[in-house]
């Protein structure tokens, strides 16, 4: 039922992923770039990835999406990971989009 982290890339739209959310932060706006938030998400197998939250977007999740948490996503965007700074070792990373369900999983 659920994707593995390690399969994500970008040529698929109906992921269905399980993740802890490990470390919550945000990125101030720049000159060039709005306010991100950022997560990084770790599976139980191990892998991590990391995701943005873009700041037209974050009054959906800031108050949500919690450290030590794990969480069901659905529809999220995978994309290269293009930031010049790199949470993960992964090639890509998700982006959240206004109708990217987040759920708590108990």
């Amino acid at each position: 039922m659920f994707s593995a982290i390690t399969d994500a890339n970008h040529k698929r739209t109906d992921w269905i992923l399980r993740l802890s959310a490990i470390c919550v932060y945000d990125v101030p706006a720049t000159e060039k770039h709005g306010k991100t938030m950022n997560v990084v998400f770790h599976e139980k197998e191990g892998c991590r990835i990391h995701a943005q939250i873009k700041e037209c977007h974050i009054d959906m999740y800031k108050d949500y999406i919690k450290e030590g948490e794990v969480y069901v996503l659905m529809n999220v965007l995978v994309v290269k990971n293009y930031l010049p700074y790199k949470t993960t070792k992964h090639p890509y990373m998700l982006q959240f989009m206004t109708k990217t369900p987040c759920k708590k999983h108990i």
